[in-house]
């Protein structure tokens, strides 16, 4: 699987999460504000995670000069740009996922940080200030669970992600071995988040569920021999809230008429979704809203949708839905 969260795959993963995810953006020059909308990357979302993993660690926020002064490290330099996020508004936006067990580090960092009697820079020096700071925080971890508590969940949910990613990519591979040219096709099931409209969100994860049941057991009837296979994820993003994904690999030689059934005949009222929900077609390699190439016509297609997919699944290392301990991922067989 495709490692995330190296340097050098920074820009390239968020750069895949366009319209769905946070992101941050510099106020001035040295203000930070959350942006609760889906219009842009997470590179500072990767930040604050390693970051956090830095400080579970043991690395500190302050060190001592040859001379015996207190100085602020570079990863005390680091966070003290990170506090300037708005946290309130962050865990606003995130009401209803579930989140990379670090960010609640950075959720104690701030609130200490706003607290004058944990953190205050009138009683010293800035270095002195966040030596402060670092030793109430991990008292408070410690106090709570541990450091060690937070990094195993933190492997759990990265193990959870490659368990995933790798029995979609033994479907991927299986899909690949067989003579028919398929095409990869992406069905979103979108809502309009109501919360814009100051009317309250009307649709949950469990109502996305039923949505996406009742679209594959449509699909499976409008087309029983012409889909040889399909995965799907239920999504969270701010200004979309809860919503769903699915890729079906369709037959090339039905897939204009798929194409058109979704586009012509995909309405709520005759799928019978939810009237809230509104269905978008496109090829999932190319984003185009017509059939693209056949991944059949070579192992480099396969390839690119494997790609695709371990960024998709890859993000729920980040935020993911928080449904009950049910599942936000699920594929099918390979049907013949």
């Amino acid at each position: 699987m495709i490692a995330l969260i190296g340097k050098d795959n920074e820009s390239v993963f968020a750069n895949t999460l366009i319209a769905d995810r946070i992101y941050f953006s510099r106020i001035g020059e040295d203000k930070k504000q959350v942006f609760t909308s889906d219009l842009e990357a997470i590179e500072d979302v990767i930040s604050i995670i390693q970051a956090m993993g830095r400080f579970l660690s043991g690395e500190t926020l302050t060190g001592v000069s040859s001379d015996g002064r207190l100085l602020v490290s570079d990863l005390g330099k680091e966070i003290s740009s990170l506090l300037e996020h708005d946290s309130f508004a962050l865990r606003q936006a995130l009401e209803g996922a579930r989140r990379h067990p670090y960010l609640s580090v950075m959720e104690k960092l701030s609130d200490a940080y706003r607290d004058y009697d944990v953190f205050d820079w009138a009683r010293g020096c800035r270095a002195a200030g966040l030596q402060a700071l670092e030793e109430y925080v991990r008292l408070d971890i410690q106090r709570e669970c541990s450091a060690d508590v937070l990094r195993n969940s933190a492997r759990s949910v990265v193990r959870g992600v490659r368990k995933n990613y790798a029995s979609l990519d033994a479907l991927l591979s299986e899909l690949s071995a067989k003579e028919k040219c398929l095409n990869a096709v992406s069905v979103d099931l979108r809502y309009i988040h109501e919360g814009f409209h100051g009317c309250g969100e009307k649709h949950s994860a469990e109502s996305v569920k039923k949505d996406l049941d009742m679209l594959l057991k449509f699909i499976d009837n409008s087309f029983p021999e012409s889909i040889s296979g399909y995965f799907w994820r239920l999504e969270f993003g701010l200004s979309r809230r809860f919503y769903a994904r699915v890729v079906f690999f369709v037959e090339s030689s039905s897939v204009k008429s798929f194409f058109s059934y979704i586009k012509e005949q995909g309405s709520n009222e005759m799928l019978r979704v939810s009237r809230d929900c509104y269905l978008t077609v496109y090829d999932f390699l190319d984003g185009n809203d017509s059939p693209g190439d056949c991944i059949g016509s070579g192992a480099l297609n396969i390839q690119r949708i494997k790609d695709k997919a371990a960024f998709f699944l890859s993000a729920d290392e980040f935020m993911r839905v928080d449904f009950s301990r049910r599942r936000v991922f699920g594929k099918s067989g390979v049907r013949c």
